[in-house]
């Protein structure tokens, strides 16, 4: 449950940082007109017309700053339509302005939150690090550099880095998203709230651009999710869809909670209306799983035939949605020996709890039990007890023959949230009164 929710807001984490930081680290000249000043769709337009004139004077002229412009053009159009092609566009963009004007501070900026969206995390740190290196005010290169560290696993890194943007603009909105994935990170969902909630609150006094309160709208309302707070969560992405019926995340972040709730029909139209925005493969799956849950077989295998053509369509997208393949595939008992390799790759790269479960998951699918509990050992030394990776452990602990361990964390599973998963929850359920039987 959680594993996708936050798989569907983590580029939003991209938006929370990258306008709200954008007054500290550039002149009014120089600054880029606010994304989300007015609805995204007629933004939307603007942005495509100024496209068009840049491309036609990067073509002609070849001007660095021309190349950055287009560059951060590329990257607000991703930003609007959570689109992993114009992130592509973007990076091409800015790394040819950058090779021209290495000493360009703003388009070294956007090359790095670029590389941050698409998951390529170490050349995201190591271009912020010598942005932050030289100049230690530029609070946005700072704030990549603690997101980047947090990707790659390393917390304490992440947190010592955020506070030094912290020393730098206080407690905003930007800064208490991050203190909020950390807690959750820990399996705090509580105190995740409580960040989240208080970023929720400033930015609703500060009058803040419509994009960036929708974001906020809906991260509080994952963690509202998390805590079974339904009603409320519900309420809250209502408001944020109402507001900006544009962005696929509010949508899918609202069947995630309907899923949570057991109204899985409401939940299948709201993931369908995100999917209709932006067909990411994560997306796709629980559509799959949901019509498997409602006796729709043929309807769930056209979403899953879907799957793996999203998360490969490009280099791109198979960085970004490496683990999301690897866990669909652990998840219907696929190609385990394949998920297994895309899980090792993707936690060698970012050892966060969340890929260290995948790989531990698709380590179990492929009989490797042994080595599967030793992953999930880690993921609960940080105190990480989620439903669905309770869910895998009270397996890989069955598999091991420890049925005590196996009843108590698929117990806790459903005790945190009844219906986490539309297949997995019934399973569990399943297993528990066969050991319990």
């Amino acid at each position: 449950m959680r594993r996708a929710i936050t798989a569907i807001v983590a580029i939003g984490l991209l938006v929370a940082g990258s306008y709200g930081l954008h007054a500290l680290t550039e002149t009014p000249e120089t600054a880029p007109p606010s994304a989300f000043e007015q609805t995204p769709i007629p933004r939307l337009g603007e942005v495509e017309r100024l496209i068009s004139v840049f491309e036609e004077r990067v073509a002609e002229n070849g001007d660095p700053l021309d190349m950055s412009e287009l560059g951060r053009l590329y990257l607000e159009r991703a930003e609007l339509v959570d689109d992993l092609g114009d992130y592509g566009s973007a990076i091409d963009s800015l790394e040819k302005a950058v090779d021209l004007a290495p000493e360009d501070q703003v388009a070294g900026l956007h090359l790095a939150q670029s590389y941050l969206a698409v998951h390529r995390f170490d050349e995201a740190l190591g271009l912020a690090s010598s942005l932050a290196a030289s100049d230690s005010t530029d609070a946005a290169a700072q704030l990549v550099v603690a997101d980047a560290q947090f990707e790659l696993g390393d917390a304490k890194a992440a947190a010592g880095a955020l506070e030094k943007v912290a020393a730098l603009t206080g407690e905003i909105p930007e800064i208490l998203t991050r203190r909020a994935q950390h807690a959750d990170s820990m399996g705090d969902v509580p105190a995740a709230l409580g960040y989240a909630e208080e970023a929720l609150r400033i930015t609703e006094t500060e009058g803040s651009e419509l994009r960036r309160l929708v974001f906020h709208l809906t991260f509080a309302a994952h963690f509202l999710n998390d805590l079974g707070r339904y009603e409320q969560a519900e309420t809250m992405l209502n408001r944020a869809i109402e507001a900006d019926p544009t962005w696929s995340s509010s949508r899918a972040t609202l069947g995630a909670v309907l899923m949570s709730d057991g109204r899985l029909e409401e939940a299948l139209t709201a993931y369908e209306g995100a999917a209709s925005l932006s067909p990411d493969p994560g997306t796709l799956a629980i559509l799959g799983d949901l019509s498997v849950a409602l006796g729709d077989e043929r309807r769930a295998e056209a979403f899953y035939d879907q799957v793996e053509p999203a998360a490969s369509e490009t280099p791109i997208h198979q960085d970004a949605y490496r683990r999301t393949l690897a866990q669909f595939l652990a998840d219907h008992a696929l190609e385990a020996e394949r998920a297994v390799e895309l899980a090792e790759v993707d936690v060698s790269q970012r050892s966060d709890p969340f890929g260290l479960d995948t790989y531990a998951w698709a380590l179990y699918r492929a009989g490797r039990v042994e080595e599967a509990r030793s992953q999930m050992d880690k993921v609960f030394d940080v105190g990480l007890r989620e439903p669905q990776i309770l869910y895998h452990s009270g397996l890989i602990a069955l598999a091991e023959g420890n049925e005590k361990q196996a009843r108590l964390e698929l117990s806790e599973a459903l005790d945190k949230a009844p219906m986490f998963h539309p297949l997995q929850a019934p399973h569990a359920k399943s297993v528990l009164e066969s050991l319990e039987g």
